[in-house]
This record gives C-alpha cells, sequence and structure tokens, in this order.
C-alpha cells in the first residue's frame, strides 16, 4: 500500500499487485471523488414545471419529479390558451411542502366567467334584470381587477379652464396732459386646469415665448419689462399687448389615476390680452381766495380748491374774507348751479361771470395750453366763510 500526501488532507491509497508502475495503478482512496458523489446526492435541483389544464392538479405535475431530493424546489405555473392563471412554488423535505403563503389579489386569476343570477338589479357597477341573468367576461382577469371593475367606476376628466394671459401696465389710467408717464407692464400667464383628480392637479401647459406690443411701436419677448419714456396728451389712448405661445398640457388622469381614454389634453396654442390703458385729460380748477389772482394760465392753475379731472358735482370752500372765487372748466364743459350752503342752497350761479374770450390754460408741465371756460365771481364786499355745492355739464 502507498499514500500520495495531498493538500487539505486530499490524500489518496494506491495498492501495488507488484507487477504495474505506480502511475498507471489505479487510486483506492479518492477524497475529492467521493465528495463530488455526496454533492450529487444532495438536494438544490429547481424544476420549472408547467400545467396546461385548470383541472390538473399541483400534485400530479410534482409526481412527473424523478427522485427529488430533500432541497429541491418546483416551480408550477398553469398556463391555458395562453393565459398564466396560476403560478406556486413547493420544496422537498421528504415530501413536497407549498410556499405559497399569502398570494395578492392581482396575481390570482379567475378560472371562467361570471354569470350574475338572482333576485336584484346590481351589484356595484354591475346591473341586470331584477329576474335574469348576465355574463360577466372575466374568464383571465384577475381579482383584483373585478373587484375594481364592481366597486370603482372610471370617470373620465375634463378641461375646467383653458389658458389665459393677462398684462398689467403700472400706474395705468386717467393722466392730466403734460404728465411724463414710464411704461412697466408685467405679464402674468394662468396654465389653464383639469377636473381635480387625486393624483393630478397641474396641467403641465408652460409658456414657449411672449411677444409684447404698445400703441408707440415698441416690442418686447419678455415677461416683464419697460419702454420709452412718453407724455401724455388730449389724444392718448396708450396700451401694452401680449401674444403668448404656449405648450400642449399632459394628459389628464381620471378618478382612478389611469390616463383618460380617449385622451384629454390642452392642446398647444396662443392667448393674448391688452392691459388698461392711460387717457390724458384737461384738468379743472376751483377756488375761492382772499387775494384775487391774475386771469391767466398761471393764476388759475395756483387755485386749490379743486383740480384733477372733470366731475359734475363738487364742494367748494370757502374762506373768511374772499374776495373772488374762479371756477375754471376745459372747454365743452358749463357751470350750471352753484348752491349757497348758508342761503339754505340758493342757486347763484348768476353771480358767476363767464370770461370771453375762452382763457387758455396749460396742461402739466407747461404742456400745450387749450381754451377753457372761466366762470369769476368777484363780490363787492367780502365773503364770510361758506360753502358753495358746485354743479356743472
Amino acid at each position: 500500500m502507498g499514500i500520495e500526501a495531498g493538500e487539505n488532507g486530499g490524500h489518496k491509497i494506491k495498492f501495488g499487485d507488484g507487477v504495474t508502475a505506480w502511475n498507471d495503478l489505479p487510486y483506492t482512496y479518492d477524497l475529492a471523488a467521493i465528495l463530488a458523489k455526496i454533492d450529487e446526492a444532495s438536494g438544490g435541483t429547481v424544476y420549472e414545471l408547467t400545467k396546461t389544464s385548470l383541472t390538473q392538479s399541483d400534485n400530479e405535475i410534482l409526481a412527473t419529479v424523478d427522485s427529488p431530493k430533500n432541497g429541491d424546489v418546483a416551480a408550477i405555473a398553469t398556463v391555458v390558451e395562453g393565459v398564466t392563471y396560476q403560478q406556486s412554488g413547493y420544496i422537498y423535505n421528504n415530501k413536497w411542502i407549498a410556499l405559497s403563503g399569502t398570494v395578492e389579489a392581482d396575481k390570482v386569476i379567475a378560472p371562467e366567467n361570471l354569470v350574475l343570477s338572482g333576485n336584484y338589479t346590481q351589484l356595484g357597477n354591475w346591473t341586470k334584470t331584477q329576474s335574469g341573468t348576465t355574463t360577466k367576461e372575466v374568464k383571465g382577469d384577475s381579482v383584483w381587477d373585478i373587484i375594481k371593475e364592481i366597486t370603482s367606476k372610471t370617470v373620465q376628466p375634463t378641461i375646467t379652464a383653458q389658458p389665459s394671459v393677462s398684462i398689467s401696465l403700472s400706474g395705468a389710467g386717467a393722466k392730466e396732459v403734460g404728465t411724463e408717464f414710464t411704461p412697466n407692464w408685467s405679464v402674468s400667464f394662468n396654465p389653464g386646469s383639469y377636473t381635480a383628480f387625486e393624483g393630478q392637479v397641474a396641467t403641465g401647459v408652460t409658456v414657449s415665448s411672449y411677444a409684447v406690443t404698445d400703441t408707440n411701436s415698441g416690442s418686447a419677448s419678455t415677461q416683464t419689462g419697460s419702454f420709452t419714456k412718453f407724455t401724455v396728451a388730449d389724444n392718448t389712448n396708450y396700451k401694452v399687448n401680449v401674444t403668448v405661445q404656449h405648450t400642449e398640457g399632459a394628459v389628464a388622469k381620471d378618478n382612478l389615476g389611469g390616463t383618460s381614454n380617449p385622451e384629454v389634453k390642452i392642446a398647444a396654442g396662443s392667448k393674448s390680452a391688452s392691459s388698461s390703458a392711460v387717457t390724458g385729460f384737461r384738468s379743472m380748477f376751483a377756488g375761492a381766495v382772499v387775494s384775487p389772482i391774475e386771469l391767466n394760465s398761471a393764476g388759475i392753475r395756483t387755485l386749490s380748491g379743486k383740480k384733477g379731472q372733470f366731475t359734475k358735482t363738487f364742494n367748494l370752500s370757502v374762506p373768511e374774507g374772499c374776495k373772488q372765487v374762479v371756477i375754471a372748466l376745459p372747454n365743452g364743459h358749463t357751470l350750471t348751479k352753484v348752491a349757497d350752503q348758508n342761503a339754505f342752497g340758493t342757486d347763484i350761479v348768476g353771480s358767476f361771470a363767464l370770461q370771453s374770450p375762452d382763457i387758455q390754460v396749460e396742461g402739466l408741465n407747461g404742456y400745450t395750453a387749450a381754451d377753457y371756460n372761466v366762470y369769476v365771481y368777484a363780490p363787492d364786499a367780502a365773503l364770510g366763510a361758506n360753502t358753495y355745492a358746485i354743479t356743472c355739464a
């Protein structure tokens, strides 16, 4: 007998026969070969099995495994007419033991259609006649899909508001002629809205471009900005306009969070808007003074009792010792009544003399003068403190 030493205890033994050379003798004991044999005898093989009939049991298909060993695993899929109904797993420990455990409803498949029958007309979203029957085509559907079809009705979304745009012009409104105005503008965009189902609030519509113009031939392509300063004139009607190009919206979701079918979404397009206007007006002037003014543009513009845009009625305070009351109206307007509050509202409009010819009064900042109808009351004696209620047309 001879022993051939190996690493890690891998010794081998041979027995000589007195004739055969050592290298030609077979090994009687080979540890590596023995371990390989042991490994071959242990489990660990995975068997992928398929049932093609809903009536075939798992045990029947498991019986087709030849000589299973402890530790072997079998995966069984039930596939009938291209539909996978069930998948289950087993491990072998002297017998086959199921590994399925808890199964999610979306993995359990209905093996046949359902027939609704009985004395009722509705089962969730499913309906039938009171005493009749109806068949629901659910074969091959998951139990979860069937439950959802019964309990959850799909409601398609709608577009509740299309995108819109607006543009604001800071300080827009009526201005006295001669006012210097710098247009500062800002564009606001609303992306529209869908039916507010859970999982989707925004439409996803965004601005592609801005095209901003004004009535003075200015142009820009930004959301905010300024145009050149100008002087307000009698015929000024200044506006800023914008046209916005926008993208299409995302596809709206239905009430169950699914994609709308047919698709509901805002189409790409453009929206336009105009700002409020800047217009010009000639101011009206009024005042009651102790020291009479010169009846010219400079004097009239010093009156502080009433000035600003034309109004049909206003009150004018008369101070103690007043020696002159002046009301200057832009050409085209007239003084129709002056009610003396100290005389129970007596109309004294006849005491006011319309100056002739018309007096020209400048606009703000020395802007070109225009004709005014100027009415003057110059009493013989100084007036007491009073209030006049003025009416113009």
